[in-house]
């Protein structure tokens, strides 16, 4: 794939083949790096969803 192709992708379709290719070649370091992000991603973004209370 090229970089025109690449830049045609969606963020979301961009960030599912780098995880897939991290997992399939054992990059353990850019999963970890990844792990690290996500709750300051989804606080920037306030994409966190609360259960209801019952």
């Amino acid at each position: 794939m090229d970089a025109d192709e690449l830049e045609s992708l969606s963020a979301r379709e961009l960030h599912d083949r780098a995880v897939r290719y991290a997992v399939r070649h054992g990059d353990l370091g850019f999963l970890w790096d990844l792990l690290k992000v996500i709750p300051a991603a989804e606080a920037a973004g306030a994409t966190r969803t609360r259960r209801p209370t019952t």
